[in-house]
């Protein structure tokens, strides 16, 4: 969930393999591969701390069961489900992880470099941005208000 939550990645985006992690370099990354191909992000201090933490308790894989097996992205998804549905959230989808991160982004000051944020996002067109870029009433007024 919190890488999800902190590259905003899609969950067939979700690396099955520490191979797909540098941690050596002097920022370290990730290599997500998608629907518009393979791009390269960088890991937030806190998901950092949180990844060396789990690659020092299990060697193979970022992802193991309970009898050390890989876990799939299917097998992921629905773990994440019955864990929704405990805590009372049975619609909650982890894309919704995404969609959030991303207009998180866009309304950030990191937002209006559109370039950017297409890259983060791994979209090929910035139309597919524009679901992010949802411009709220009170955004409105604010700026109406000033003019």
């Amino acid at each position: 969930v919190t890488l999800l939550n902190e590259l905003g990645i899609r969950r067939g985006e979700t690396p099955m393999s520490w191979e797909a992690f540098d941690f050596d370099g002097s920022t370290p990354t990730v290599v997500v591969c998608g629907k518009t191909g393979e791009r390269t992000l960088p890991i937030p201090p806190r998901l950092f701390r949180l990844l060396i933490w789990l690659r020092r308790r299990r060697h193979e894989s970022p992802w193991l069961g309970a009898r050390n097996q890989t876990l799939s992205v299917g097998t992921l998804y629905q773990l994440f489900k019955r864990a929704a549905r405990k805590a009372g959230l049975p619609h909650l989808k982890p894309h919704q992880f995404r969609h959030s991160f991303l207009t998180r982004l866009c309304r950030s000051q990191l937002g209006q470099n559109q370039l950017l944020v297409l890259a983060i996002a791994g979209h090929s067109h910035v139309s597919s941005l524009q679901h992010y870029y949802r411009v709220s009433t009170e955004e409105m007024a604010q700026v109406l208000l000033a003019a």
